[in-house]
This record gives structure tokens, sequence and C-alpha cells, in this order.
């Protein structure tokens, strides 16, 4: 509660794992595409907080907001050059 007080988002990976609601709904998701689905939770303060900065995802990904409000911005996809390794 002090982290987000101080205005962190608090980020909870493969919450499935943990609630068993959430479990299904993601069994539900992985028998209909057969791919392994993995669902994460993050909670941001509200005010003018966000959780990160513009970027992108490099796994398919599926948002849904469940509380409070925020304008979401989906820019046009950019070329983007990897360094090499």
């Amino acid at each position: 509660a002090h982290a987000l007080s101080l205005g962190y988002s608090l980020i909870f990976n493969k919450v499935q794992t943990s609630v068993r609601n959430i479990y299904s709904f993601v069994d539900k998701f992985q028998y209909f595409f057969g791919h392994k689905i993995n669902a994460n939770l993050y909670v941001t303060p509200g005010g003018h907080h966000q959780g990160f900065d513009a970027h992108f995802d490099w796994m398919d990904v599926l948002a849904i907001q469940i509380s409070g409000c925020k304008r979401w911005r989906i820019y046009s996809p950019q070329l983007v050059k990897f360094p090499k390794q």
C-alpha cells in the first residue's frame, strides 16, 4: 500500500496460479486458442500516474481494464531495429 501511495504500480504475474476464477478464465482461453496463456494483473494508483511509458509488447496482449479510467493510446506500427547480439 505504501508503494501505491508513492505512485508506484504493483505487478502480479501469472495470477491464474493463485486465483481460481482467473485460472478458469485462462483455461477456457487456452483451450479455445490452443496456446499457453498467462494472466498478469497491474494495479496503478489514480491521478496522473501511469504504469509504463510508451512501449511495445513482444507478445500478443489482451488488456481488460476493470476499474477507473484511462486514455489508451495505440500507435501505428513502427519499424524497430534490434541490436545485434
